[in-house]
């Protein structure tokens, strides 16, 4: 393999140049003024104006401006792990502070300031950010969280609405549903048969583990794996060998053939050895035209917890699912499989961290006989008071967990088009409004960024770390000034004339062009969730990575070689 090698500050700049491509194309979207990007997308046309979709699809020919653009990304996608959105904003605070950066470093020319300066950057976010706890996901104290309020019915609405730009009748249905599961219910998104947008709760459940493998993944855009009409496997033991993955499969097929389902298969297990995973990948991977026919759609996750907790879990799945747990000892035991031994669900979405299952709803003759004593069964264990609190506290989440359901929201729309458009809105709204119910709202328009510039420069910067909070300074009225660009108005104007009313709520309304003294209020709302990630996902690329790039190594295009 050839490879080239940049140093220093031709190191830097192309991947500043990434950076910097991929900035201008999601930074178009932002705000409710913001542009569409036009693209295709497995043969067909898709008009966005969805950032996360946007950053996508953008991968560049140049290795090394490639690199830049990726480590965007990777500031974007940190983002929405922690916060479910904000990838337009993660993408151009990273770009600024790599831009703003560069300039002080090359000015230097001592690779030692880079290492001071992404110091005083680091210590300056968490002034305005607070510290993250990565046992709970969340942050707390900092400069942001004085401008936060607890978030109302209202607020929820007006925040949706803001993320599904300006859409009512999406806002509607998005609040509804996230206030009505909770931040961390189980909520996912269908497709209605009319133009409009409903919301359905059904029976089903939400567990805490992913896909075991990207491989697995069938819908690349949003990094899940998405099915309907899918024959549940539960097994509670360890799949070991390919003989035993072959067996499963085979059982899992039949039981779908005898119902006369479709052949889509969800497997969750206690774990899966590379042996078999490798069976079920090739399964999963076979090419149109294959042999030994059209490839199967599996996927496979993790059973949540461990012993005793993780048996009680798999039986509430049995349960939702109409199936079994299993637990053959032997491997032989699997050619024994009949077709009750599975489940079924009528849609199943996984993605990297978590699993919804919709089920089939229950007859009164299953509630009345299995479901309402099963219930009875864990109530008993909440209400058992010899019993330590932390198997309580398990014993109502799996209370919550089977009675909570699975909200759908299930868009209508006039084309596939529309309709595929029109979930990536709802999508975002939905990341957008459990960020807000989650931690509060604080005013919109990159109006709370600019409030933290002006309380970061009156408490000033601890000796030594000057230049870092000057960096810092530097660019926290980006968001703010791109979205007056985007609206077509001076961004300096923008700026200079939020600062110069009086309060901490004011800001500018992109949509009509005008100032208020209370964003809150007109419901032009940021998530605090949202808001901190962003910044603190942009720091932590373009400062501990980016900016500390002295080589930069990338392997020839394969034409350059060939020349």
């Amino acid at each position: 393999m050839s490879v080239n090698l940049l140093f220093g500050k031709e190191a830097r700049l192309p991947l500043l140049e990434g950076a910097s491509k991929l900035n201008k194309a999601v930074s178009a979207t932002l705000g409710p003024t913001g542009r569409n990007c036009l693209f295709r997308h497995m043969g067909m046309v898709v008009s966005t104006k969805d950032g996360v979709t946007v950053a996508r699809e953008v991968n560049l020919k140049d290795p090394f401006e490639s690199i830049g653009a990726d480590l965007c990304k990777a500031a974007a996608g940190q983002t929405v792990d922690q916060a479910g959105d904000g990838t337009t904003t993660a993408v151009l605070l990273t770009h600024a502070i790599f831009e703003a950066g560069c300039k002080m470093v090359d000015a230097e020319n001592n690779p030692v300031e880079a290492t001071l300066l992404v110091r005083g950057l680091e210590h300056a976010v968490r002034e305005v950010v607070g510290e993250y706890d990565a046992t709970t996901k969340r942050f707390s104290g900092g400069i942001l969280e004085k401008f936060a309020i607890p978030t109302t019915p209202e607020l929820a609405f007006k925040t949706a609405r803001i993320s599904a730009n300006g859409d009512d009748a999406i806002a509607k249905v998005v609040s509804e549903a996230v206030l009505r599961c909770g931040v961390d219910g189980a909520l996912t998104i269908g497709e209605s048969f009319s133009q409009d947008h409903v919301l359905e709760v059904v029976d089903g459940m939400q567990i805490k583990s992913g896909y075991v493998h990207p491989y697995l993944v069938n819908d690349q855009q949003r990094d899940r794996c998405a099915m309907d009409n899918v024959t549940v496997g539960i097994i509670n033991r360890r799949i070991s060998t390919q003989k035993e993955a072959f067996k499963i499969i085979e059982g899992a097929l039949k039981a779908a053939e005898s119902k006369q389902r479709p052949g889509n298969i969800l497997l969750i297990c206690d774990d899966i050895d590379p042996e078999a995973l490798q069976l079920v990948l090739k399964n999963v991977l076979r090419p149109p035209g294959h042999k030994d026919g059209p490839a199967i759609p599996i996927v496979v996750i993790r059973a949540p917890d461990w012993a005793d907790d993780r048996r009680k879990i798999l039986d509430d799945l049995a349960l939702v699912t109409r199936g079994r747990r299993l637990e053959f000892k032997t491997g032989s035991e699997w050619e024994r499989l009949v077709p009750s031994d599975f489940g079924f669900a009528t849609r199943v979405v996984v993605d990297r961290s978590k699993t919804i299952i919709s089920a089939e709803p229950f007859s009164d003759f299953e509630r009345e006989k299995t479901f309402n004593p099963h219930l009875a069964q864990i109530k008993s264990v909440i209400d058992d008071v010899s019993l330590r609190p932390d198997e309580i506290d398990r014993a109502k989440t799996r209370m919550a967990n089977l009675t909570g359901g699975v909200a759908v929201i299930k868009v209508g729309g006039t084309s596939s088009s529309d309709v595929t458009s029109t979930k990536f809105r709802v999508e975002d709204a939905i990341h957008a409004t459990r960020g807000a119910v989650s931690e509060g709202v604080v005013p919109g328009g990159g109006s709370a960024l600019l409030f933290a510039r002006e309380a970061l420069a009156k408490k000033g910067s601890p000796k030594g770390l000057e230049d870092g909070y000057d960096l810092l300074y530097s660019v926290l009225a980006r968001p703010m000034e791109q979205i007056a660009r985007n609206a077509g108005v001076d961004p300096a104007d923008v700026v200079s004339g939020v600062i110069a009313k009086s309060g901490n709520r004011r800001g500018f309304d992109a949509a009509t062009r005008t100032f208020h003294q209370d964003m809150i209020a007109k419901g032009i709302v940021d998530p605090l969730r949202v808001v901190r990630s962003a910044l603190n996902s942009a720091a932590s690329h373009a400062g501990s990575i980016l900016l500390r790039t002295e080589v930069l190594i990338a392997e020839e295009p394969a034409a350059e070689r060939r020349q």
